[in-house]
């Protein structure tokens, strides 16, 4: 199913709420794939999803930067290590609460 840009640039999934990732088209110099993991303080994102995402975050959708973004926090283990050999971008509730009140961003975007 197609997707729908929002106002900020970023490819919306359709209605089926697929969880391949969204692509950014907004100014920056590289192409940016996104998923954001809504999820209550006990329920952790987990290897099975991080696996899902490094699936398609590049072939699929191209990204050059990926990264997953969740209001909670990640199950340590193969996922986290599979998200650092390919270089995909972990940012947890600690990080986003430090990145909203200091403006920036986590260290491990700022080498791009």
């Amino acid at each position: 199913m197609p997707a729908a840009e929002d106002p900020c640039g970023v490819a919306v999934p359709g209605p089926a709420r697929e969880t391949v990732g969204g692509s950014s088209s907004g100014d920056w110099p590289w192409r940016v794939v996104v998923q954001c993991k809504r999820q209550s303080l006990t329920n952790r994102v987990g290897s099975a999803a991080i696996q899902r995402f490094a699936g398609t975050c590049r072939e699929v959708h191209g990204g050059e930067l990926c990264m997953i973004v969740t209001n909670g926090f990640f199950t340590a283990g193969d996922g986290v290590r599979l998200a650092r050999q390919l270089g995909i971008v972990l940012v947890d509730r600690g990080l986003l609460e430090t990145w909203a009140w200091t403006g920036t961003p986590p260290s491990s975007l700022l080498g791009r």
